[in-house]
């Protein structure tokens, strides 16, 4: 097999060979108590990226630095920087779909807000481990030897389907973390790391379990809305949702495209 082929197959294969790992070995979470169960997996979830992303990394004979994976001057700058954006992409996504719709949020009786942030904390594990095992050397790798939009693409798809096997359906992993992986990716092209890809994704993850897209979560907003949706609300519900996620997607191209543009002029 050429490089290109052996570089494809290997970061394919990094993100399978994660996904089946976790599986074998969620088990763990078990082990401590249930309210503890998040943590556990995020800590277990990130031990079994960092494994398979050091095995692969000696497979391909490169350093865990090459792939992202060091500590620089600028990491904690650029995980804030991330969270910032993407607290802001996700507010005004979530703005769009419930101003369209003539919605409002309201709080849900009876939550601790404080008790909240500290299980959501566990979120912050859940989205390093997935920034670990899909966008360090299954990314980086296939964007030094096939290009940026090879790159950009596979891991997209790759992380839908991860989610699949989690559970999540087909329609919504590819229109939900299959969009945001670009955003995502543009993070790493951006910035060498996965730093501010992680906090791009925290935040994400963070605001949908504030307003309860999450249940394993507890949330302390929620959608006012009837018990019985009309079918005329609701498919306007699904339109409005769809737009938005079309809109994220075009987000990360283009940010994706400008900064390829940046770089060109720049070599």
């Amino acid at each position: 097999m050429n490089k290109k082929t052996t570089a494809f197959i290997q970061s394919v294969l990094c993100c399978i060979f994660f996904t089946g790992a976790l599986a074998l070995v969620s088990p763990l979470k078990h082990l401590l108590p249930s309210q503890f169960e998040r943590y556990a997996y995020g800590i277990i979830g990130t031990g079994v990226a960092l494994v398979i992303v050091w095995v692969f990394c000696k497979w391909s004979k490169q350093r865990f630095a090459d792939m992202g994976l060091t500590w620089r001057p600028v990491t904690i700058k650029n995980f804030f920087t991330g969270f910032i954006f993407g607290l802001l992409v996700s507010v005004a996504a979530f703005l769009i779909v419930i101003g369209v719709n003539d919605l409002r949020v309201v709080p849900v009786p009876g939550q601790d807000i404080g008790m909240f942030f500290m299980w959501a904390m566990s979120l912050l594990l859940l989205s390093l481990m997935e920034e670990i095992a899909f966008r360090s050397f299954a990314f980086i790798h296939l964007k030094n030897t096939w290009g940026i939009w090879p790159a950009q693409i596979t891991i997209a798809v790759l992380f839908a389907l991860y989610h699949v096997a989690g559970g999540q359906d087909l329609i919504s992993s590819f229109l939900g973390p299959g969009v945001w992986a670009f955003i995502f990716g543009w993070a790493v092209l951006r910035t060498g790391g996965i730093a501010m890809a992680t906090g791009i994704h925290f935040a994400a993850n963070l605001l949908q379990t504030a307003i309860g897209q999450k249940t394993s979560y507890p949330a302390i907003w929620k959608i006012d809305m009837p018990d019985t949706i009309p079918a005329s609300l609701q498919q306007q519900l699904d339109t409005t949702g769809l737009l938005v996620q079309l809109g994220l997607l075009i987000t990360g191209i283009v940010l994706t495209v400008l900064w390829e543009r940046q770089r060109q002029k720049a070599v």
